[in-house]
């Protein structure tokens, strides 16, 4: 299993512990936290969505790692939740996922009648979500900070491939199908998480390598 590391400013306006099946434990000096991402239900026909866990790792002031999962919906990342619009572009499909992708192939239908409005390059775009699709990827993206190391941006970049079940020429007013949008992490962690969601004892291996964390289980 696979996961990114995070920089402390995660642990920023949280309560530094966990909860663990009985009680709580603190949480390391170090303020260690990585996150990763895996498909936890799949569709079963166009009519259903997938749903994800976002998998926490963290390590605790007795030096164990702690891991949880969190279970999301798909369409939480889907466009209707974005924080910023500046950073809404229509990008072409034809363009290969990054080294840095953490989900893809994931599906959510929002078979809802409810409608909002992007603005896109200074033009605003109607999307009504009766029957509407979304095939989404995840990835995120690392800069150089002060002191020249690199972090993970506290951005997750998604791209969000549109189509619809309605009928064919749904879409066609779009000028192509497929947008890129940053989603906040700490928005999928939850506010409440160190409180209330229930981390277990890693016993594995956990390799680690600048960002990259590598979650081993122990051979029996």
């Amino acid at each position: 299993m696979n996961l990114i590391k995070l920089s402390t400013i995660y642990f920023v306006d949280f309560i530094p512990r966990i909860s663990i099946t009985q009680g709580y434990t603190e949480i390391g000096e170090e303020q260690f936290i990585a996150v990763g991402f895996e498909k936890s239900k799949v569709a079963t026909n166009w009519e259903d969505t997938d749903r994800f866990n976002i998998i926490i790792l963290t390590k605790a002031c007795d030096q164990k790692y702690y891991i949880a999962k969190i279970e999301h919906p798909a369409d939480v990342l889907s466009p209707k939740y974005i924080e910023d619009e500046m950073n809404v572009h229509w990008v072409e499909e034809n363009i290969q996922p990054s080294n840095e992708e953490l989900l893809d192939n994931l599906y959510s239908l929002n078979d809802s009648r409810s409608e909002y409005t992007l603005t896109i390059s200074d033009k605003p775009y109607l999307f009504y979500e009766k029957y509407l699709c979304y095939l989404m990827s995840v990835s995120y993206e690392i800069y150089e900070n002060y002191y020249k190391s690199t972090e993970v941006s506290p951005f997750l970049w998604i791209r969000c491939q549109l189509s619809s079940r309605y009928f064919a020429s749904a879409l066609d007013y779009l000028p192509m199908k497929t947008l890129e949008y940053s989603i906040n992490i700490r928005s999928l962690l939850q506010t409440s998480i160190f409180q209330y969601c229930p981390f277990e004892v890693w016993d594995g291996n956990v390799i680690i390598n600048g960002i990259k964390v590598t979650l081993e289980s122990k051979q029996i």
